[in-house]
């Protein structure tokens, strides 16, 4: 194993609404992943994605991605303003599928 390899990847799939009470969930599911774990975020479901949703996601992933591979999926270009906006350093998150 060679620093910097990703021991695992936790996916989270978001289904329904994604709204701040969903994302404080999926934070506690980003907290508590292995440390050295890459997380996906898998928004490509969801139903609806709450702008204040997407900024307390900004919050959980922001440390993250700094010592683990974070993707985030299905988000539009607008979200991706809103975590832009808000402190993410997106040319650091993997942006997966359904980026418009």
């Amino acid at each position: 194993m060679k620093p910097g390899d990703v021991l695992e990847e936790l996916v989270i799939r978001v289904l329904g609404a994604f709204d701040v009470m969903a994302a404080r969930d999926v934070a506690k599911q980003v907290e508590r992943a292995p440390a050295g774990a890459g997380v996906c975020i898998d928004l490509a479901l969801a139903r609806t994605i709450d702008d204040r949703g997407v900024v307390a996601l900004s919050e959980a992933v922001r440390g993250r991605a700094v010592s683990a591979p974070v993707r985030l999926l299905g988000l539009r270009q607008h979200h991706v303003r809103v975590l832009r906006y808000h402190g993410a350093d997106v040319a650091q998150l993997g942006l997966g599928p359904a980026v418009l």
